[in-house]
């Protein structure tokens, strides 16, 4: 976060993909994609910023970033603040491609969200 005044700034969303697994990541280009989504309550959610990529090594990291103004101030960063989703998509196909060095055996892990209100909370 860069603040600008007591009230505003920029604030900077970085969602990180990690192999946190004992064997290598390894598929084609284009079979996954990470997606940011900016999620306002009440309303859809908004793809901010995606990132493809194809192996990962143990260990290894791919990052999507996404930085907007800031106003706690506001009822839109304030009192209702968006919230953020991080999102790993796969190519529909990736299950059958015989290759196990891209089976994912943790289908739980492939989403966060992150609440505006741990944003708003770096204003204090």
């Amino acid at each position: 976060m860069n603040r600008t005044s007591p009230f505003q700034g920029r604030v900077r969303i970085i969602g990180v993909v990690r192999n946190r697994g004992t064997d290598a990541y390894q598929s084609r280009a284009n079979q996954q994609i990470i997606y940011l989504y900016e999620q306002v309550p009440g309303g859809r959610a908004q793809l901010v910023a995606q990132q493809s990529f194809q192996n990962l090594a143990v260990g290894q990291e791919v990052t999507v970033m996404f930085e907007r103004p800031w106003n706690v101030s506001s009822p839109a960063e304030g009192e209702f603040p968006p919230s953020y989703v991080l999102a790993i998509g796969y190519e529909p196909d990736i299950r059958i491609d015989g290759n196990p060095n891209n089976d994912d055996c943790c289908l739980d892990n492939n989403r966060l969200e992150r609440s505006g209100a741990e944003i708003k909370a770096l204003f204090r």
